[in-house]
């Protein structure tokens, strides 16, 4: 990696809450934990107007530090809407999500360290799902990897490394990046959600989707290599009532599915054919799959939706440049999967 270009880090917390009085002050503290010398912190609260007692006991807690911002929702309420209002409010230039219930490693200042010796403005490591009502026993990563943000977006297509044990992270609690870049990522997320009522409702009203395009907006935008911390940073909390656990089966991967469908699109409209077409036989894959599985289960809904959605992408990337690499891409996810593996992840040099 370069030298440090960096004597102080800043970074955000963006920290949308409602009702969670029980788990809401652990989160923010694992927040808070993370400053170091040379790291300053702050967790900017967006309560949507809890009725809990969690907004009275916050600003009572915290009406003394300075490191805590606590702001109320007034007009529009949901969590996409608290997510976009917080962006017009940070004073930082970096900055990230947090979630209510979740809890970060001691070590995720690690993260802030790779990215104070590096170039780039994007860092990532990994989660774990686990119970809410207890802690992972976090392990300090012993190795950064350098990775180009070309090598990412295939990894999170389905056509790259995979990086075992892992598995890709899709929280955006486990990365950090610039605030200019999640003011993008705002713009996009609203303008591909709002172009049909299938993505509005996933992306926009399910809250599944936006969390996954911050480490693809952010793996596109970068020119230099992306610091990536092999190991486990972040814990997504399961209960009953968290987010992702409401879903059924394979309902949040429809979400999902819709962000590297974007992504796709915006590599094809930035001109980036070849890394378009590659990524694009992978996520065309994973939609009739997801498909198949719908129509076998005999959930139908949004089944048309879906359909559809692979057919625009299909047709986007065939009546393109990126065509070529599609075709090239498709036929080595003919071969057998030791082979194809081999092929498709040979391209990732993890330089640590």
């Amino acid at each position: 990696m370069s030298p440090s270009i960096a004597t102080k880090q800043e970074i955000t917390f963006i920290l949308p809450t409602r009702n969670r009085r029980d788990f809401v002050v652990r989160a923010l503290e694992s927040c808070l934990e993370v400053s170091r010398p040379g790291i300053h912190i702050e967790v900017l609260v967006i309560d949507g107007n809890s009725s809990d007692g969690s907004w009275e006991m916050l600003n009572e807690r915290y009406k003394d530090d300075s490191r805590v911002r606590i702001i109320r929702q007034q007009d529009s309420v949901g969590f996409m809407s608290a997510c976009f209002l917080a962006l017009d409010s940070i004073r930082t230039e970096f900055s990230t999500f947090m979630y209510d219930d979740d809890i970060l490693s001691p070590h995720w200042y690690r993260l802030a360290e790779a990215r104070r010796q590096s170039a780039s403005g994007f860092v990532m490591g990994f989660g774990r799902v686990n119970d809410v009502h207890s802690i992972l026993n976090f392990r300090e990563p012993d190795r950064v990897f350098a990775l180009q943000g070309s090598d990412l977006l295939r990894s999170f297509a389905r056509v790259g490394w995979s990086f075992p044990p892992h598995g890709l992270p899709y929280s955006p609690i486990s990365c950090f990046t610039r605030t200019s870049t999640l003011m993008l990522w705002r713009d996009e997320v609203r303008r591909w959600s709002s172009s049909s009522p299938f993505r509005e409702h996933w992306m926009m009203h399910r809250n599944a989707g936006p969390d996954l395009m911050i480490y693809l907006h952010s793996c596109m935008l970068e020119r230099s290599t992306i610091p990536v911390l092999d190991g486990v940073l972040a814990q997504w909390s399961a209960h009953p009532d968290s987010m992702t656990i409401r879903f059924e089966a394979d309902d949040i991967m429809l979400g999902y599915w819709l962000a590297k469908a974007w992504m796709c699109d915006a590599l094809v409209n930035e001109e980036s054919f070849a890394l378009a077409g590659a990524c694009a036989a992978g996520v065309i894959k994973e939609g009739e799959r997801l498909l198949r599985d719908r129509m076998r289960r005999k959930c139908l809904d949004w089944g048309a939706d879906l359909a559809q959605e692979i057919e625009t992408l299909r047709r986007r990337i065939r009546n393109s440049p990126a065509s070529r690499s599609f075709c090239r891409t498709r036929l080595i996810q003919l071969l057998p999967r030791s082979i194809r593996t081999k092929i498709l992840s040979r391209r990732v040099s993890m330089s640590v």
